[in-house]
């Protein structure tokens, strides 16, 4: 059965951050190093909830530090920053590299099926085959496109139409996509070197279950970041958008998450208790070497440097 719409929030569960929804333009403060560009920019757009598109830029890293009055100028100052040229698209805003080239719009003919899709670096091929099967008039297996060097392009679109998702892809990617009765076809691709071509993301979220927080008795799915070690995920730094404090962290897949007081992570039923400028409070629960459970809080600091917090300390 062709699907009728993908949840964002489920997608973005899994694969980049949770849903970071917010209401209206407010003002937009970061600080972030060595973040990927791709990644920061899916996580704003996210927080923003905005519509968002990059391409070009799958190896390429940045800092920034900032205050900006609203989501529109940070926006401005992301794409000087990188050197990006922004195309828009009436369905999202298009930040393309400078080893993407310019081309007309072609205008595709997949249909108006609602998709929603939250990616900070998946590879073209994918995104287009994924939207061949949206199509019920191409048959149940559509031919498979060839797998060419298109580098990895990030995705933040919310509810827009599969043919409005085909021709974002090919601005970010800077391919020509031809759509013909049997499928789809390529006559162009960017030169942007050597990018690789492989992504740790994938489309259809299958996390394998372990013992998370119980709900009545059963086991709870765990959340995305409960899958790594805390010691492993690394704090890139933080957006505050509004009143709420995001921390911007790295997994050792080469994904950007976005963390909130709430979020649980780490495989220790860690749970992120507080949040400020210096860097996060997680909560721990662990069992001794006696069978006996007891809580731990660990100090997680933006410059990556952790300790444990004692009972009769105050948090850092």
């Amino acid at each position: 059965m062709v699907l009728r719409s993908l949840v964002f929030c489920v997608l973005s569960w899994f694969l980049q951050s949770p849903c970071l929804a917010q209401d209206g333009s407010k003002p937009l403060r970061v600080n972030v190093k060595n973040v990927y560009v791709q990644g920061l920019l899916g996580l704003s757009a996210n927080v923003a909830q905005k519509n968002a598109a990059i391409g070009g830029y799958s190896v390429h890293r940045m800092s920034m530090v900032g205050e900006f009055s609203d989501e529109r100028a940070f926006f401005d100052a992301f794409a000087r920053q990188v050197d990006a040229r922004v195309v828009r698209h009436e369905q999202a805003e298009v930040f393309v590299g400078p080893c993407i080239p310019s081309q007309p719009l072609r205008r595709q003919s997949f249909g108006t099926i609602p998709v929603s899709l939250n990616f900070a670096r998946v590879n073209t091929v994918e995104v287009l085959t994924l939207m061949q099967g949206m199509d019920p008039s191409r048959g149940a297996e559509p031919p498979p496109l060839p797998d060419l060097a298109f580098g990895l392009i990030g995705l933040r679109l919310k509810d827009v139409g599969v043919s409005s998702v085909v021709e974002i892809v090919s601005i970010a990617s800077g391919v020509e996509i031809v759509d013909g009765r049997s499928g789809l076809s390529v006559r162009r691709q960017a030169d942007c070197g050597p990018e690789p071509v492989t992504s740790q993301e994938i489309f259809h979220p299958s996390l394998r279950l372990k013992k998370c927080r119980p709900v009545e008795g059963a086991p709870k799915r765990c959340e995305p970041l409960e899958l790594y070690r805390l010691e492993n995920i690394v704090m890139r730094g933080w957006l505050l958008h509004g009143a709420r404090r995001i921390a911007v962290a790295e997994t050792p897949d080469g994904l950007t998450w976005g963390i909130q007081v709430g979020d649980y992570l780490g495989e220790h039923f860690g749970k992120v208790v507080a949040m400020d400028e210096q860097g996060l409070l997680v909560r721990e629960v662990l069992e001794n070497p006696y069978g006996f459970w007891y809580e731990q809080r660990i100090a997680v600091g933006f410059d990556n440097v952790r300790r444990p917090v004692l009972d009769h300390e105050p948090p850092p």
